[in-house]
């Protein structure tokens, strides 16, 4: 399928969203990935990169969001994009999907850009009017960091069933009143209260799917209740 590039959006020092047109409308589900090819790319990891959509369903635009700091071809050609330009891009795939016949609340934990799955989950629950009820815990080192803030937070007045926190592992401004810290059991708890029969999510580096993980475990969650999703090579 081609998209055809739209603009780019620089959301921190170091995070950009890339805004596409497809050819056709996207059959997706809240959560999927596609892997985007730039065509004549020469790079020794090929032309092709999974990149989750971090846009609405129904959104006319795909949005995929990444980090630029690396120094790879494939990222320069992904800079320097330019619009109307064209791309390649699979059908969108992948599990790491939100069901909206769980009728369990939502707990996601997030760490950086591992909050980028969850935003299409907000708004697909938002567009239906599921009302299902959320708990979203992103954390993030500082506060030149936050991404999709005031997206989330405007969704979140939006409706008294989601509740977003934000916490900062490294450091804050001297008027911050969020959490700080790296998430915790206690930090959990204080967010959603009684875990029994919550669904978590959790997404973000390969070390904090598994320190999370381990976590919410040894919180005495199912293990039926925790679906992950890893993030490689961001």
């Amino acid at each position: 399928m081609q998209f055809t590039f739209f603009k780019r959006k620089k959301e921190t020092s170091n995070i950009y969203s890339f805004y596409f047109v497809p050819e056709q409308k996207l059959i997706q589900l809240p959560g999927q990935y596609l892997y985007l090819t730039i065509p004549k790319l020469k790079d020794k990891r090929g032309p092709t990169r999974q990149f989750t959509i971090s846009s609405p369903v129904n959104s006319k635009l795909v949005r995929i969001t990444t980090s630029i700091k690396s120094a790879s071809n494939y990222k320069k050609r992904l800079m320097m994009l330019k619009k109307n330009d064209i791309v390649e891009s699979s059908n969108p795939q992948g599990e790491f999907v939100f069901d909206e016949n769980e009728t369990s609340d939502h707990v996601l934990l997030a760490g950086g850009i591992g909050i980028t799955p969850f935003i299409s989950f907000i708004h697909y629950d938002l567009d239906y009017k599921l009302s299902c009820k959320f708990f979203i815990l992103h954390s993030l080192r500082t506060e030149k960091d936050v991404l999709f803030a005031k997206e989330l937070y405007d969704l979140s007045q939006a409706s008294n069933n989601i509740d977003y926190r934000i916490t900062l592992t490294r450091s804050k401004p001297h008027n911050w009143t969020g959490n700080s810290g790296r998430i915790d059991e206690k930090m959990i708890r204080d967010c959603v209260g009684e875990i029994n029969d919550k669904k978590f999510w959790i997404c973000g580096s390969l070390q904090i799917v598994s320190d999370l993980e381990k976590i919410v475990r040894s919180m005495g969650t199912d293990r039926n209740n925790i679906q992950s999703e890893k993030f490689t090579g961001y």
